[in-house]
């Protein structure tokens, strides 16, 4: 299971420029400092001057994954656009690995090497420190050796030196591992800040503790969809097809396709017969003219099966609400989550994962908080753009499931996992609310979940109200116990009153006059109605009723004086004594 630890060091000026050799460590200043006037003034000018100056950064980031081919890491850190995704796969992410990204903005604020260490199981350590040449895109190698691994150790450990301003964007750092711990729950993360001498910046230590034991299967690689491929694509599946000379287009496509048997690569060769290609022609001499022929074709045709959903990855409904409840902090029970089935946009499978949540801590606002995920990668920044946020917030009438969406803290998680996640625009951080199949699965999904949580919300509002009703219902027995005795026993203890009662034959009246142990008392009254209380059905509230009758109404129908006695006597017999029994004491 993934062990990932994030170390963010702010190193003094004096040290970045030990680092880059023209330091004077000599005096313990820098050259700039040497030279600062002892005068200089220290006013509004000073501390603008001090707010600019740049800030140095160590970074070390380690995982415990399955490392590098030390063969493989030139080219896997030194060089760019050297992808090898050859097949057709759930990717992670958006770019890659996202390190040759770091490296390049390394060089840019520091000039500074990258350095390396990674160990593949029961292999040897690697150790390389290497830079990028841009201008000839290729790894310019400062160390590159192999050492004995001892410990037996295996992942990757990658160490760069960056240009920075964590007191304005380390928040948004913390905040990327938060939303990483939610959609990874299975992950464990460590984040640790060390500022600088003198800083007044307060160090951090964030650890996000792993929730599951369950990893989500890894996503197998599959043949393209015809529908998912362009003209390039198309010729370099031909190219790399070996016996070019003796495959034919018809065994091309069914061999490198999915969804096309030979029937439909019959079918899909007679459109491009009718538009004057030859069928049988071998791969090796096919024009680019005839190549556009089998690409329109693949559009005219359209009959295409929905591509294979194995080549996804999601992370699976049981990870995303041990996620969720690691992020809010709320009540498992008002959490609901859901997979939507493998659906297709432009020839590339993708699925929908959503969560709703009600409630959290205190760090969670009222209102509609939405988290985004692509691939299993956070997405953070414009999300008013985005495609769940605007079915979130436009599409959904949120009432009608009970959840009052200005006022509850409502959480949506949506994850989308597809071989081509179609963002908008080049920073990859939204997905456009005009991918209508995608649109129409988020909102099913969310619906799904607002459902689920309706009736979960009904159940805790009956729940509420019957606590409520039996709260108010036992604030009023003492007293309506002690009113009722008081009333009855008058009768039982006056003659003249029994003898106009219509209660003077009853089986009550005796035993308050009688002086045994068993008798009604007032103690004996309030118990019994106690535990009446606590079985009756609240549905007995009639309208127009209040607490305080419906106590009088259930004591004096029927009341469970004995273990082998059961005395009724009714309402109307207590009114005919002209006592008003609701209002008494």
């Amino acid at each position: 299971l993934p062990d990932i630890s994030v170390t963010v060091e702010e190193i003094s000026k004096q040290q970045f420029n030990t680092s880059l050799g023209i330091g004077s460590p000599g005096s313990g200043k820098t050259k700039d400092e040497e030279e600062e006037p002892a005068d200089k003034p220290k006013g509004k000018e000073g501390k603008g001057k001090a707010r600019t100056e740049a800030v140095y950064y160590q970074v070390t980031v380690k995982d415990n994954g399955s490392g590098m081919p030390h063969k493989d890491i030139p080219n896997m850190m030194g060089k760019v656009l050297s992808s090898t995704k050859y097949g057709v796969r759930q990717a992670r992410g958006r770019f890659g690995l996202g390190a040759k990204m770091a490296l390049i903005w390394s060089k840019m604020t520091t000039a500074l090497p990258v350095s390396i260490r990674t160990a593949r199981d029961k292999g040897q350590l690697s150790i390389v420190s290497l830079d990028i040449d841009i201008q000839r895109n290729e790894p310019n190698l400062l160390r590159y050796e192999q050492i004995g691994n001892d410990k037996s150790w295996h992942g990757t450990e990658i160490k760069l030196t960056i240009e920075g301003d964590w007191r304005s964007y380390g928040s948004r750092v913390i905040k990327y591992l938060r939303q990483m711990a939610v959609i990874t729950p299975y992950a464990e993360f460590e984040l640790k800040f060390c500022p600088g001498h003198g800083s007044k910046t307060k160090p951090v230590h964030l650890h996000l503790a792993r929730r599951s034991n369950k990893m989500p299967p890894p996503p197998r690689t599959v043949k393209h969809h015809p529908s998912s491929v362009n003209l390039v694509e198309i010729k370099n599946l031909m190219d790399r097809c070996p016996n070019q000379e003796g495959t034919s287009v018809e065994k091309f496509l069914v061999k490198e396709f999915q969804s096309i048997d030979k029937m439909t690569a019959d079918a899909v060769v007679a459109i491009m017969a009718a538009k004057g290609f030859k069928p049988g022609t071998a791969i090796h001499r096919v024009t680019t003219n005839e190549l556009r022929l089998l690409e329109q074709a693949f559009r005219q045709y359209g009959k295409f099966a929905d591509p294979s959903g194995s080549c996804l990855s999601p992370a699976g409904e049981y990870n995303l609400r041990l996620g969720i409840m690691q992020q809010i902090q709320t009540d498992a029970n008002m959490i609901a989550t859901f997979e939507a089935k493998p659906r297709v946009y432009e020839g590339h499978p993708f699925v929908v994962e959503a969560g709703v949540s009600i409630g959290g801590d205190e760090s969670v606002l009222p209102g509609i908080t939405i988290h985004r995920f692509a691939n299993r990668i956070p997405m953070l920044f414009e999300a008013g753009s985005d495609v769940v946020t605007r079915v979130a917030k436009n599409h959904i009438n949120w009432a009608a499931y009970k959840i009052r969406h200005n006022l509850d803290k409502v959480g949506i998680f949506v994850s989308i996992s597809s071989t081509k996640i179609p963002f908008k625009g080049t920073s990859k951080e939204y997905i456009g609310e005009d991918c209508v199949p995608i649109a129409d699965c988020v909102k099913h999904a969310l619906m799904k979940c607002a459902g689920e949580l309706k009736s979960k919300i009904v159940k805790a509002n009956a729940a509420k109200e019957k606590k409520d009703r039996k709260r108010n219902l036992t604030k009023y027995v003492e007293d309506v116990s002690r009113s009722i005795f008081n009333v009855v026993n008058s009768i039982a203890q006056d003659p003249a009153k029994r003898q106009r009662s219509s209660l003077k034959e009853t089986e009550m009246l005796k035993q308050l006059a009688s002086q045994e142990p068993g008798r009604v008392t007032q103690g004996r009254l309030a118990g019994e109605l106690h535990r009446y209380i606590d079985t009756v059905s609240y549905t007995h509230l009639r309208a127009h009723e209040t607490p305080e009758h419906l106590v009088c109404r259930l004591l004096l129908e029927k009341k469970k004086i004995s273990n082998t006695k059961i005395i009724t006597i009714p309402f109307c017999q207590i009114l005919s004594t002209n006592i008003n029994v609701y209002t008494t004491g």
